[in-house]
């Protein structure tokens, strides 16, 4: 039979060869394209002709064995092979896809529908499809990376959304209140119209603290910023504060800066550690003066920011002398060896606890003197060449360790020359540098 089917070219010699190969075992009908399935059921297996013939789309309602072949073999020569254009529209595709899984179903039995269904969603190229899974997946590895930049960035400027406070509120805080003469031994001082703090010992505690039940104060929150509100009970050595927005909170009276009554200062001096609100706002931060001009001073903020003030504005920070109180303002070393701003929370006979200003918390042993540091500027005369500190660097809110070079002065301002230990220098303001122990 199949040699009378060569000898009439309905089969040529490639086909022959599939069925008769060098290799008998390897015959398999996964080999036989279409052309030849359809030689072979056409002439061998003694198939009746469709009433519109083999080649010829059959009838919709011909719904035979024979008129499923030839429509599989239509539809694989007008969309695959004969096809004049590479792609149809949605509804061309929907309405071929139909006809064909409905014959194929037919064909292959009920069993096989899943698997014809899978089809009409599968990627036709795996060459193609495995190149944009690589697309996608660089494209997430440098999402990633932009997120780790975002990230670092997003870290140095974080306290920056409190530019949107609206300036209404002129009123400060003092956590203690001191008489004119504590102040003035305290202050730093002006020499031939350059700073130069006072080297007097700053004691743990100014004056006894004059807070009483419904006094107006400033509180510290849980982030390190400072809210206005009022005293609402004082027991236990506890003082509870009731902020004005609802919220309350309860402090150690140990604590110092953790309460600072409402008071406006009698005195200010440029260096003073001070805390004001940013445009008038109702947040409270902590900075410095760094400027003065008549009655009004620049207050650099901790976050770097800079705003201008009345000095009805400003309360006075109150400070400590030891950086393992409770309450001190401190630079505290965290485990990639550089400082960041908070506040001591606890202190034990050997260890210190520190909550930064970001909310991350540390442990940090008493005997190590260079790990926490007061959040205290230098006495200029204290300050050597060759004198271990950490020091500022522009948009940065930690500081890096580094040593002092030189020191000068230029106008009306001193400053330090300072090498890091990553090998940057800078010339850093007076307010920028604190001695490492």
């Amino acid at each position: 039979m199949l040699q009378l089917l060569r000898a009439r070219k309905i089969i040529n010699p490639t086909q022959l060869g599939k069925l008769f190969p060098v290799n008998p075992s390897s015959v398999s009908s996964t080999s036989f394209d279409i052309t030849l399935l359809m030689v072979l059921l056409r002439n061998v297996c003694g198939l009746a002709a469709p009433e519109t013939g083999w080649d010829a789309r059959p009838a919709a309602t011909d719904m035979r064995l024979e008129a499923d072949i030839a429509r599989v073999k239509y539809f694989r020569n007008t969309v695959v092979a004969h096809a004049e254009q590479a792609s149809v529209d949605d509804a061309t595709f929907n309405r071929y896809w139909s006809e064909i899984r409905d014959a194929l179903v037919r064909l292959g039995g009920v069993a096989y529908r899943a698997a014809i269904d899978s089809l009409e969603t599968e990627c036709m190229d795996p060459d193609v499809e495995e190149h944009y899974k690589q697309l996608l997946q660089q494209w997430k590895n440098d999402e990633s990376n932009i997120k780790d930049d975002l990230k670092e960035i997003g870290n140095d400027i974080k306290n920056l959304t409190k530019k949107v406070d609206d300036l209404v509120s002129s009123t400060m805080t003092s956590k203690m209140e001191t008489s004119d003469k504590d102040q003035d031994s305290n202050s730093p001082k002006e020499v031939n119209g350059i700073f130069s703090r006072d080297c007097t010992d700053v004691p743990d505690a100014p004056g006894k603290a004059q807070i009483s039940v419904n006094d107006r104060v400033i509180a510290r929150w849980t982030n390190n910023l400072y809210y206005a509100g009022q005293v609402s009970s004082i027991e236990n050595h506890q003082i509870n504060v009731l902020f004005d927005g609802g919220d309350r909170i309860t402090h150690s009276i140990r604590d110092i800066s953790a309460v600072i009554p409402d008071q406006e200062p009698h005195q200010v001096q440029i260096g003073r550690h001070v805390v004001t609100t940013w445009k008038g706002g109702h947040k409270y931060h902590i900075g410095y003066v760094t400027e003065k001009n008549c009655d009004v001073f620049k207050v650099t903020f901790d976050e770097n920011d800079e705003d201008f003030c009345l000095a009805k504005q400003l309360r006075i920070f109150p400070e400590h002398n030891s950086p393992h109180k409770v309450g001190a303002r401190v630079f505290a070393r965290w485990n990639n060896g550089l400082y960041y701003r908070g506040f001591v929370t606890k202190a034990t006979s050997t260890n210190v606890f520190i909550t930064y200003d970001d909310g991350d918390t540390i442990t940090l042993l008493k005997s190590d003197r260079t790990a926490v540091i007061l959040d205290k500027l230098p006495c200029y005369s204290h300050v050597k060449p060759g004198q271990r500190v950490i020091g500022y660097w522009p948009g940065r809110t930690r500081y890096y360790p580094g040593v002092v070079e030189s020191k000068g002065s230029t106008g009306s301002n001193n400053y330090y020359h300072v090498k890091f230990d990553d090998g940057d220098q800078r010339m850093e303001d007076f307010n920028q540098i604190r001695l490492i122990p």
